[in-house]
């Protein structure tokens, strides 16, 4: 029995430090931004050049999301846009190549009516290389 303690101790003690650590280093370059009071969300994750688009609420708006890469120059390179217009709890996913790994990113959120609407009520966030 006292051999049982040790290691379940030993498990619970190991756990968050294993958690910290991975946790520290995978959402390092990742970032969520959010529109119209989270109606629409695009999320960017670095690790795969993943960017998400999700509508995120009951309405008759489509959602639309893209990242801009920021270039040597201080300019920034926008990718295409994408949208997501199925309706609540709906996501659209693709691969964006970003060539310059430790360029910072800005992530963009919008509402938009229709796949060749006018992005409205934007939202934004900077995510560092």
């Amino acid at each position: 029995m006292r051999s049982l303690v040790r290691r379940t101790w030993l498990a619970i003690a190991v756990i968050p430090l294993v958690v910290l650590a991975t946790s520290h280093t995978a959402f390092a370059s990742n970032g969520t931004a959010y529109a119209a009071d989270h109606a629409a969300i695009t999320y960017y994750f670095d690790s795969g050049d993943y960017v998400t688009v999700c509508d995120n609420d009951i309405d008759s708006h489509g959602a639309v999301g893209w990242i801009e890469v920021r270039q040597a120059d201080g300019s920034y390179h926008a990718f295409p846009h994408l949208y997501e217009g199925d309706g609540y709890n709906h996501c659209t996913q693709v691969v964006q190549d970003v060539q310059r790994e430790t360029a910072t990113v800005k992530v963009v959120s919008c509402l938009q009516d229709g796949r060749y609407g006018r992005p409205w009520n934007c939202g934004f966030v900077y995510v560092s290389g």
